[in-house]
């Protein structure tokens, strides 16, 4: 069985991440 909460929330984590990463890059452009 495969826990929602916890799918959602690591996916979650995943597009925050990589969220943060391409701000970083974007920022680091500029």
């Amino acid at each position: 069985i495969i826990n929602t909460k916890e799918l959602a929330y690591t996916f979650l984590k995943i597009i925050l991440g990589n969220y943060r990463l391409l701000k970083e890059l974007i920022l680091d452009k500029n």
